[in-house]
């Protein structure tokens, strides 16, 4: 008796196998699903981060070109 034999041996008793395929292929999916959230989370955080910075340097130009400080000539 080879493996295989006793592999579709043991198969056969199993009374529904589409049931259990059909739980690791929803468990499947339902990785993907939870770590394409999390990528997309990922992805906002650094475009908030990237448009954060970009607001920070504006208003350090905008404060270099406009300085309140008399006597001090902008350049």
């Amino acid at each position: 008796m080879g493996l295989l034999y006793m592999t579709f041996t043991i198969l056969r008793h199993i009374p529904s196998v589409s049931s259990l395929l059909r739980v690791f292929v929803l468990k499947g999916c339902q990785i993907l699903l939870h770590y394409f959230f999390v990528f997309t989370e990922i992805i906002m955080w650094l475009l908030a981060f990237i448009l954060l910075m970009r607001y920070i340097i504006f208003v350090d130009l905008h404060i270099l070109n406009h300085s309140c400080i008399p006597g001090i000539n902008s350049t």
